[in-house]
């Protein structure tokens, strides 16, 4: 018998919940496990490159960027025009025959 016909099996709530209970608490214990794996090779590899966390540049975060966008029907509504295109810039554009510039914030 195989495991989902096992499961199949079963009525008892209580004990699929244990079940499931179980199952999560193993997925966490591997999830350490491999993190925990995975750290011990980074610190062997710094050691043995006499490296430390200061010779590791440090991501810079990104400025925010004031918008450039707003939807008319929703001042709330902006985009700074990087990135993907909001759904209600393109349907702006599309339902109102408008172009990106009657949307600029600063006209």
């Amino acid at each position: 018998m195989n495991f989902n016909d096992h499961i199949e099996k079963l009525t008892d709530v209580d004990e699929l919940k244990e079940i499931i209970d179980a199952a999560s608490k193993r997925i966490d214990a591997i999830e350490f496990a491999k993190k925990a794996s995975a750290i011990n090779q980074i610190q062997e590899l710094m050691l043995s490159n006499d490296l430390s966390l200061d010779d590791i540049p440090q991501q810079k975060p990104r400025p925010k960027v004031a918008p450039k966008y707003a939807n008319p029907e929703n001042p709330g509504e902006t985009w700074s025009g990087r990135g993907r295109e909001p759904k209600w810039f393109s349907e702006y554009i599309n339902e109102n025959n408008a172009t990106r510039e009657d949307l600029l914030i600063n006209k």
